[in-house]
């Protein structure tokens, strides 16, 4: 049962830490951080855009009249949550550290200290963290399956 307990809470904090490492990504490669939204503005925008086309020019149709409502309505809400949100990398990265448990507690002080030191989150101190606890979690991991090996040899020789 401990050994559950202990693959749920890694598996956990892995899956907190990818989704830091693809926004590190992100932002190594210039990605705006807030590409998914943009698209779905672009295409409540487009779906718009036919709706006033079909209206002023064509006959009325509720289905085409409905999807452009919802289309609106759609793009109001991502506005609204958009304008809530951080808008660019460091500080999106830093509101995920703020709740991430790290494997390398070290690293995480000296990224710490960093952020601290300079007033905001440094690109080349989030890399070299992001490899640190990369390593540390695959040192946990195997670790874990060692000990994994180690109780199933002892509960064959029992």
């Amino acid at each position: 049962m401990n050994l559950n307990l202990t693959e749920a809470t890694f598996r956990k904090q892995r899956k907190e830490f990818s989704r830091i490492s693809r926004m590190h990504r992100g932002w190594l490669i210039g990605e705006p951080p807030h590409f998914a939204t943009f698209a779905v503005w672009f295409l409540t925008a487009f779906i718009v855009v036919i709706n006033l086309e079909v209206f002023f020019v064509g006959p009325i149709r509720p289905v085409i009249l409905t999807a452009g409502l919802a289309s609106v309505v759609l793009s109001a809400v991502l506005w609204l949550r958009w304008k809530k949100k951080p808008h660019n990398w460091p500080d999106l990265i830093s509101g995920e550290l703020v709740s991430y448990v790290p494997t390398d507690h070290d690293a995480f002080a000296r990224l710490q200290q960093s952020i601290l030191k300079g007033g905001r989150l440094d690109l080349y101190m989030l890399d070299e963290w992001v490899r640190e606890e990369e390593r540390a979690i695959r040192n946990k991991r195997k670790k874990g399956r060692e000990t994994e090996d180690r109780h199933h040899d002892n509960a064959q020789q029992s």
